[in-house]
C-alpha cells in the first residue's frame, strides 16, 4: 500500500505536491505523509525532522508532513470529462453572468444558445477538443477507457494536473486512435523504465507540448522515442542547455527525422554550437529560440561529416531569435547561409539598440534579401525597395572608402573588412545604381550649381505635351517638383503621378512620397521623369 502512495502527486490546501514518505515521525503518533512541494516557498524542511532524515528534497523549504485527511488524491479522467463537460457543468456558469450597473446593482444576462452548448458538449460520443488544464486528474478511470467513453478526442490538454508518471498518462491515451496533440505541460512526471513499451499509447502523436516540466535534453529524447509520428516538439521553459545526447551513444536526433516544428523558447541555450546539433534535421521548416541567452550565431551552412560535405537547416524556413542577447552585425549576416529563410522574428536584441525600431528593420531586410516576413508582419517589393536604398545611403560614405567605384564599367574591389560587414552591399549597388552619397562623397560639390542633376521631363500620355530638360537640386521634395510641374504642363499635383527612369540601368522607379527628396530615390543626371495623370 505504501509503494502505491510514495510518488503520487497530490492537491492539499490548493498546493501541489508529490508524496515522498508515508509513516511514523518520531515523537508524535499517527501516520504521516512527507510532501515536497512544487512551490519551494511552501514546506519548511528538506525533509529532516529532529536530526533524521525521512525523505529527499530538491530545495531546503520544500518538504513537509502532512496527516491524510488534508491531502486530496485528485479523480479519474473520465470524472473530469463529466465535471466539466457534462451537462450543466460545461464551463458556462449562468450565475456568473452578470452586468453591473451605474449603482452596482447586477442584472444577471442569459446567455442564448447555452442549453444547446450544455447538451452538445455532454455528449462525449462527439467532443474533438478537450481541456481538462488545472483539473486534479490523476490518471485513467478504474472501469471505463477514455477511448470507449469518447473515442473521437484529437486534441487533449491536460497541464497542470495531478499526472505522477508518463504510465499514467500512456493509461489515459492507450487506443485513442484518432489523439494527434497532446498537452502535458506543467506536470512532473516520472520517465519509465521501459518507454518502449508505452509507444502504442503515443504512435498517433503529432504534436507535444512539454512546457515547464523541468526537463533535460536526455529525458526529451526519451519522451520523443515514444512518439514516431511528432511534427511538432513544443519545450518551453525547461532545464535545456547544452542539447547533449545520451552517454555512449553517436545521436538520438534520428528520432527527430520528421519533426517540422521546434519550439524551445525560454531555456538556456545560449552557444551556437548547440543550436547546430539540429541542423541535421532534414524536415525542420520553423525554429523558435526566442529567449535563450544566444549572444552570437555561426552558421556557414555546411559541415564536414563521414559523408562528405552538408547543408545544415536544409528544410528551415521560420527563425525566431527575439529576447536574446545577439550583439554583433556578423551574427545578422549569418543568416544569408540558410538556404529557404523567408520568415525571422528579431525583437529585442542589442545589435541595433541604439536605431529606432523602424531604421533596425529596414536594416534587416537590406542585409537578409529572402526575408518576406519580419517581426509577424509581411515584407512588400515597396518597403523592401525603400529598406535598401537606406541602406546604400546610410553606408555609402563607408562603401567609398572601402573601394567603392561609382564608375560606369568598372569592377570595385572592396576591402575584406567592408564586404564582412557588408555582404549584400555590392549587390545592391548593382540593383539600385550608386547612391549619390557616394558621388558626392567623391567629387565633393562645392556650389549649388555643380550639384544640381539635370533630368528630362516627359508626358508620355500625352504627346502635345513638349519635353523639357531640367537642372533641380537633389535636395528638392517630390512635393516642390510637382508644384514647378503644374507651372510647366498646367496639370493638378493632387492628379500627378511621377516615375524615373534611372539612365544606366533602364529602371523605372515610381515617386510616391511626397516628403522624400530626388537623392531618396536617387535621381540622377541624364534621367528620365515620366509624368502621368
Amino acid at each position: 500500500m505504501v509503494d502505491e502512495i510514495v510518488g503520487k502527486r497530490v492537491l492539499c490546501d490548493g498546493f501541489r505536491g508529490e508524496i515522498k514518505f508515508v509513516g511514523l515521525v518520531s515523537p508524535t503518533t499517527g501516520e504521516w505523509y512527507g510532501i515536497e512541494w512544487e512551490d519551494n516557498s511552501r514546506g519548511k524542511h528538506d525533509g529532516t525532522h529532529e536530526g533524521i532524515k525521512y525523505f529527499e528534497c530538491k530545495h531546503p523549504t520544500s518538504g513537509s508532513f502532512v496527516r491524510p485527511k488534508k491531502v486530496d488524491f485528485g479523480i479519474g479522467i473520465i470524472e473530469a470529462l463529466k465535471q466539466r463537460y457534462g451537462q450543466g457543468s460545461d464551463g458556462i456558469n449562468q450565475e456568473n453572468m452578470f452586468v453591473v450597473g451605474r449603482k452596482k446593482q447586477r442584472t444577471v444576462v442569459e446567455m442564448v444558445g447555452a442549453d444547446s452548448v450544455q447538451e452538445k458538449q455532454s455528449n462525449y460520443q462527439k467532443l474533438q477538443e478537450v481541456s481538462l488544464s488545472g483539473m486534479p486528474v490523476n490518471g485513467p478511470d478504474r472501469h471505463l477507457n477514455l477511448s470507449l467513453f469518447a473515442p473521437y478526442i484529437s486534441e487533449l490538454e491536460l497541464s497542470n494536473t495531478l499526472l505522477s508518471s508518463w504510465e499514467d498518462v500512456a493509461s489515459i491515451t492507450k487506443d485513442m486512435q484518432h489523439l494527434h496533440k497532446l498537452n502535458l505541460s506543467e506536470n512532473m512526471l516520472k520517465l519509465p523504465s521501459a518507454p518502449e513499451t508505452l509507444l502504442p499509447s503515443f504512435s498517433q502523436v503529432k504534436v507535444i507540448f512539454l512546457n515547464r516540466m523541468e526537463l533535460h535534453w536526455e529525458e526529451v529524447e526519451t519522451i520523443v522515442g515514444m512518439m514516431p509520428s511528432l511534427k511538432e516538439l513544443h519545450v518551453c521553459h525547461n532545464c535545456l542547455r547544452n542539447l547533449r545526447l545520451k552517454k555512449g551513444q553517436v545521436s538520438e536526433l534520428h528520432r527527430l527525422q520528421n519533426l517540422r516544428l521546434l519550439n524551445l523558447e525560454g531555456n538556456q541555450i545560449s552557444e551556437w554550437e548547440a543550436v547546430l546539433k539540429l541542423g541535421h534535421l532534414p524536415r525542420l521548416d520553423q525554429l523558435i529560440l526566442n529567449d535563450n541567452g544566444i549572444t552570437k550565431i555561426e552558421l556557414g551552412n555546411k559541415v564536414q561529416d563521414e559523408q562528405g560535405s552538408q547543408s545544415l537547416f536544409p528544410a528551415l524556413q521560420s527563425l525566431y531569435l527575439s529576447k536574446n542577447k545577439i550583439n554583433e552585425v556578423q551574427s545578422v549576416n549569418e543568416l544569408n547561409h540558410l538556404p529557404l529563410l523567408t520568415e525571422l522574428r528579431f525583437v529585442g536584441n542589442p545589435v541595433f539598440q541604439e536605431e529606432t525600431s523602424f531604421a533596425s528593420r529596414q536594416e534587416l531586410l537590406a542585409r537578409l534579401p529572402s526575408l518576406t516576413s519580419l517581426n509577424g508582419s509581411s515584407v512588400n517589393s515597396k518597403e523592401r525597395e525603400t529598406a535598401e536604398r537606406a541602406y546604400l545611403k546610410k553606408y555609402a560614405q563607408s562603401w567609398v572608402h572601402a573601394g567603392g567605384n561609382i564608375t560606369e564599367g568598372q569592377v570595385s574591389t572592396l576591402k575584406p573588412a567592408f564586404v564582412e560587414l557588408h555582404p549584400t552591399y555590392q549587390e545592391l549597388v548593382k540593383v539600385h545604381g550608386v547612391p549619390p552619397e557616394a558621388e558626392s562623397s567623391q567629387k565633393n560639390p562645392k556650389t549649388l550649381k555643380d550639384s544640381l542633376i539635370a533630368v528630362t521631363i516627359t508626358c508620355p500620355d500625352d504627346p502635345d505635351k513638349k519635353t523639357v530638360t531640367k537642372k533641380l537640386p537633389g535636395t528638392m521634395t517630390i512635393a516642390k517638383l510637382k508644384g514647378l510641374l503644374y507651372r510647366q504642363f498646367k496639370v493638378d499635383s493632387l492628379n500627378q503621378k511621377l516615375s524615373c527612369v534611372d539612365s544606366k540601368l533602364g529602371r523605372e522607379v515610381e515617386l510616391d512620397d511626397d516628403l522624400r527628396q530626388l537623392t531618396f530615390y536617387s535621381v540622377r543626371t541624364g534621367d528620365t521623369i515620366y509624368l502621368r495623370w
